[in-house]
């Protein structure tokens, strides 16, 4: 295996436009860590146990057997196995049905209302779903909303965006999520349609964002009479780079300005 490191200048095309555009300057094809043979069965695909070894690991699992206690009963036969590894093995044992079967038997909850969608090749495109209680933040505090993503966060690396609400008393609360097969506004636009219809508060609503060009544009695409401000505290962030990357960052009086500016 190679791993290829490339800094990148990034251009914009056009002010009014989404895309950017990415020239490598340089690539370093050297490896910047292990890659012996005992590093390499650590890998989480290579430390898995298999065949027989496996079927022993589910017939002590399936009898009660403690995970720890078959952890080390695999590390004797010289598989590298983490507890954890063992753990997701026993939760696996636990399902029956297909994916989709298993994902809306844990979102059937009294209080849960979801929407799973699925593109043309029955691959899953959009989770959504919020509850009882988030619905009802909604409506009490839904004229003003936060929409963020968190990336790679569960094994399947599918980015979870949520949006949010600040209630009386200054708390933030998230009043729907959506586990979104990629970062794009086609993703995004499955979400806020779906949110819309659970909340239509949100199509005269005021979001904020962090200057995801995706979000953006979904917002705008779904809900063309939101209005979206840009987040403070993530212009802040941006400005302090900027200010980094041209050696002014010392200059405290440029960025109370800057600051008082976003007041």
């Amino acid at each position: 295996m190679s791993t290829y490191f490339a800094h990148l200048l990034v251009i914009p095309t056009d002010t009014q436009s989404l895309l950017q555009e990415f020239i490598v300057k340089h690539i370093n094809l050297l490896h910047n860590h292990d890659v012996d043979q005992s590093t390499f069965a650590l890998y989480r695909d290579n430390r898995q146990p298999t065949g027989p070894l496996l079927e022993q690991a589910h017939a002590m699992l399936s009898t009660g057997a403690n995970p720890t206690l078959v952890t080390q009963y695999v590390n004797q036969r010289q598989l590298p196995v983490k507890p954890r590894d063992i753990c997701n093995i026993k939760q696996r044992m636990k399902i029956t049905g297909t994916p989709q079967e298993e994902l809306e038997t844990a979102l059937s909850q009294p209080d849960v209302t979801y929407s799973i969608v699925k593109d043309d090749q029955d691959i899953l495109t959009c989770v959504a779903f919020c509850t009882t209680q988030q619905k009802e933040w909604a409506r009490q505090y839904g004229g003003v909303v936060l929409m963020d993503g968190t990336y790679r966060i569960n094994k399947y690396r599918m980015p979870l965006y949520t949006l949010a609400v600040v209630d009386s008393e200054g708390h933030r609360q998230p009043i729907a999520h959506a586990l979104v097969a990629r970062e794009d506004c086609a993703s995004l636009v499955l979400f806020l349609t779906t949110a819309v219809q659970w909340f239509p508060t949100l199509a005269s609503a005021i979001f904020i964002t962090d200057k995801d060009y995706a979000e953006i544009t979904a917002i705008r695409q779904v809900l063309p009479g939101a209005v979206i401000h840009l987040c403070r505290f993530h212009m802040l962030k941006a400005f302090v780079e900027e200010l980094k990357k041209q050696q002014l960052h010392n200059d405290r009086e440029l960025y109370l300005v800057f600051k008082r500016l976003l007041l």
